[in-house]
């Protein structure tokens, strides 16, 4: 019960469900994926479950959301669930842009270069 009220507390103030311009991105209509070492998958730095972080990202493209996406050790053991995090952005057809830094500061590009956010 307290899990599904935090998802619904931040995904109500993760989006921008009131309208507005949908031509210009707001801060309000990013989500932040976080993959540590340990496996654990983090959406605005509280842990989730795989289930919860699809039914975020369903309402994420309801509204036109955005991930921006952050893996902490890019090695074989948490490949799966990074995989299966890329799988989920997909099948709801969410953007997506990878970033090096915890704190999402970088934006990485498709042939790896880096420029600051």
């Amino acid at each position: 019960m307290f899990r599904a009220l935090l998802i619904s507390f931040l995904i109500a103030f993760s989006l921008n469900v009131a309208g507005g311009d949908r031509g210009t991105l707001s801060s309000c209509d990013i989500l932040q994926v976080s993959v540590l070492s340990s496996n654990k998958v983090l959406l605005f730095g509280v842990e989730m479950e795989l289930a919860e972080l699809s039914i975020a990202f369903q309402d994420a493209a309801k509204n036109d959301g955005v991930v921006l996406y952050f893996n902490e050790n890019n090695v074989k053991d948490n490949q799966s669930v990074s995989s299966q995090i890329v799988q989920m952005v997909i099948d709801h057809q969410l953007p997506i842009t990878m970033s090096f830094e915890a704190d999402f500061s970088d934006l990485v590009y498709p042939y790896g270069n880096l420029k600051p956010r």
